[in-house]
């Protein structure tokens, strides 16, 4: 917030790229969290303190409060910004990863990835990265739910573009070795896993414009993929074959955003999910 905060009283660019640069999916959510934020709609905000350095800042008045006060407090502002409820439903992972490191890579990157791709419902994923052409130092970070790689270009004036991996399945499925993965597990548990993961990455470093795409497979694509690969499943109905067509395929989207010093990338996933960010630098303006 703090972020999309200094480029709407610093910059005129409109609301949705604003929204777009502070890593939300959507404007809607970025609305609903500046409002939460700030009390008021972006918009209002801009009128009422563009060209006051201090604009917010107001006479202090302080109280007293028991440390479990403050908890309950802090406990509630968490739930209004992120949606977190007791009980762990919304599980937010936030990154900062500064671009301009050498010395982010962990050896363990590129086994975690191998392990990963070996299973049978990340396959639909595992197609995808096989054309990618991914080399093991091309993994420079990560942690349970993500990983960033970086391809740092030809060394001929392209510059470096990134891909993060974002996954969201039960501990169950993650931790267990591929071969130990029944069929019924893996079904089981991607069926059953209903736990939402909110990932906030901050790429620190990056200036310019650049072109982000997503791919995106839900736990309906996974299942109908695992289905048809595993079983043998065909259908003979045309109408049913297009239907399954649609199931299997994956979400697709493709955004230009303008980054300075910093590039936000946000992803929601719900329930056993994945999702690929492609980030690549756009030189003149071209797409």
């Amino acid at each position: 917030m703090e972020e999309s905060e200094k480029l709407l009283l610093g910059t005129d660019k409109k609301i949705s790229t604003i929204s777009m640069e502070s890593g939300f999916s959507a404007v809607r959510y970025y609305l609903k969290y500046f409002i939460q934020w700030f009390g008021m709609h972006p918009e209002e905000y801009r009128k009422k303190y563009t060209g006051r350095v201090r604009g917010r800042d107001t006479t202090g008045r302080y109280t007293s409060l028991t440390g479990q006060k403050i908890e309950d407090l802090l406990l509630r502002q968490i739930r209004n910004v992120f949606d977190v409820v007791r009980g762990d439903k919304v599980k937010v992972v936030s990154v900062d990863f500064d671009t301009e490191e050498v010395s982010w890579r962990k050896n363990s990157l590129y086994d975690t990835f191998t392990s990963l791709m070996a299973c049978e419902y990340m396959k639909p994923m595992a197609e995808i990265f096989a054309t990618m052409k991914v080399r093991e130092k091309d993994f420079v970070a990560g942690a349970p739910g993500y990983i960033i790689m970086r391809n740092n270009g030809d060394g001929h004036g392209v510059p470096p573009s990134y891909n993060i991996f974002f996954y969201n399945f039960s501990e169950r499925l993650v931790n267990t070795p591929p071969e130990l993965v029944t069929q019924s597990m893996a079904e089981e548990e991607i069926k059953r896993y209903e736990k939402q993961t909110e990932f906030f990455v901050r790429l620190a470093g990056l200036n310019g414009q650049f072109r982000i795409a997503r791919c995106r497979f839900t736990k309906e694509a996974i299942l109908a993929r695992y289905d048809r690969l595993c079983n043998g499943k065909t259908y003979e109905n045309n109408r049913e074959k297009l239907v399954r067509k649609w199931l299997k395929a994956p979400e697709v989207s493709v955004d230009w955003v303008t980054a300075s010093q910093v590039l936000n990338v946000k992803a929601e996933l719900t329930g056993s999910s994945m999702e690929l960010v492609i980030i690549d630098a756009v030189k003149d303006g071209s797409n």
